[in-house]
């Protein structure tokens, strides 16, 4: 198994110039040996006396220094949620904050969606802070055999991933639970080309299994997942938010550590940088430049985002314009404002650590990532938009496709909305509207 994960690399080591250092990541001679087993359950030297074997996945949960002190981890602010910031630390020899680069990725992820992390963290090749949520002892294990995995098979991951974990307060995440059934022998099932149905058969078994709609369903808490991801960008000084089906251009975090690095001047005192983004099918290739995006746009292989399902999303970016902007051969520019704010939109962008947090009182779907644009909007800070950067998100967005059971959790989080707006007038000293308006619950669904 040592060989099989050593040598069955994701990715080619890195050429060039790295800015993060990367340490020796061979195994330790005191770890337990993963050899290629016809079982699953294999030999286990480190065992006490009188136990015999060890299930594989517990001696690959074994391999990552994973870091859990029930006592230690953070109750949130409503008392409903555990939070476990260092969970997963990256091997990034980070030395000084100087080190470190300028901006570091933050997203979140329940354990059903974790297959892009791998291409995630290998595009941005640079500092990523990802939250994780699990809802019992069945996903916290699953997420450690998941995450020991593609740690072995990724240098981008083992070197740059840095986990935080949320999970529900009162919940024995640590307790003991049986391993599903593996299908196949180890030689394919634990390698690492098939991390992707190695993470499939963890969630979909049993009580791991990620149930999405159900009336008993735990609403999953992004907005406190986005900030616990913000947080472990620390000691990056800005942080591009994203969702993990969300892909960076190719060296986007070298051309945004430089632009926000360099010399350039800012547009403005208070900017934040809006990343352009745009979806195609889930199994395209995400394009190398600006060039190879536009290609596929004018063969309708790529749109801006949520532009058949929900168009006020993205509607101030101003795709068209962006489109017709003239190539840029010495890097990223802030090359426009944003002029048609509306509460609706909820670009992807690249902030320092001043904008506002995402407001915890929304949790589940609906009203998590517009209001903390809103708020952002209201504190006075202005959205420019970079000329050569770019994301895209792997899927096409169809309003048919979504369940019933987000439109009921649209509608709890609208019940509190006319509150949050209170707040933010109250906060930022922003007059009442002089007359009445009211944002629609039938409006479509947001993240």
């Amino acid at each position: 198994m040592v060989g099989l994960l050593a040598f069955n690399r994701l990715e080619p080591s890195p050429a060039g110039g790295r800015r993060f250092a990367v340490r020796n990541s061979s195994s330790s001679p005191s770890s337990p040996p993963l050899q290629q087993q016809q079982q699953n359950l294999v030999a286990d030297e480190t065992m006490p006396s009188g136990a015999s074997s060890v299930h594989i996945l517990d001696l690959l949960s074994r391999r990552a220094p994973f870091k859990f002190d029930e006592d230690a981890n953070e109750l949130d602010a409503s008392g409903k949620y555990k939070i476990a910031r260092s969970f997963l630390a990256s091997d990034a020899e980070l030395g000084s904050p100087d080190d470190a680069g300028e901006v570091c990725l933050a997203t979140q992820s329940s354990l059903d969606r974790l297959h892009t992390l791998v291409e995630l963290a290998q595009l941005w090749n640079g500092p990523l802070s990802l939250a994780v949520f699990v809802a019992n002892a069945e996903q916290y294990h699953a997420l450690r055999a998941y995450l020991a995995l593609v740690r072995s098979c990724s240098e981008s991951v083992r070197a740059n991933v840095r986990v935080g974990l949320v999970y529900p307060m009162g919940v024995n995440v640590t307790r003991r639970a049986a391993w599903p059934r593996m299908p196949g022998p180890p030689s394919s099932t634990y390698s690492c080309p098939a991390h992707a149905s190695l993470l499939r058969t963890l969630h979909s078994s049993g009580r791991a299994r990620v149930v999405r709609g159900s009336a008993r369903q735990m609403l999953y808490p992004q907005n406190h997942l986005r900030n616990v991801a913000r947080d472990g960008c620390s000691p990056q000084r800005h942080f591009f938010v994203v969702d993990i089906d969300v892909m960076p251009k190719p060296g986007l975090w070298d051309e945004l550590s430089d632009f926000l690095g360099g010399s350039q001047r800012r547009p403005c005192a208070k900017c934040v940088f809006v990343v352009p983004t745009y979806e195609a099918r889930e199994m395209a290739a995400v394009p190398r430049t600006k060039r190879e995006l536009l290609a596929m746009v004018r063969r309708g292989e790529a749109r801006p985002f949520h532009q058949k399902s929900f168009v006020f999303n993205q509607y101030a970016t101003n795709h068209a314009a962006w489109e017709a902007l003239p190539h840029s051969e010495d890097g990223l520019h802030a090359a426009y404002p944003v002029k048609r704010y509306e509460f609706f939109y909820e670009p992807f962008y690249v902030a320092g650590k001043e904008v506002p947090r995402y407001d915890e009182r929304f949790v589940g779907y609906g009203f998590t990532r517009n209001t903390q644009v809103y708020e952002t909007h209201a504190a006075g800070f202005q959205f420019w938009v970079l000329d050569e950067a770019f994301a895209l998100h792997r899927g096409m967005q169809n309003h048919r496709a979504r369940g019933y059971w987000r439109e009921r959790q649209n509608t709890l989080n609208y019940r509190k909305l006319a509150g949050f707006q209170r707040d933010v007038r109250r906060k930022y000293r922003i007059p009442a509207p002089t007359t009445t308006t009211t944002t629609p619950v039938t409006k479509p669904l947001l993240a």
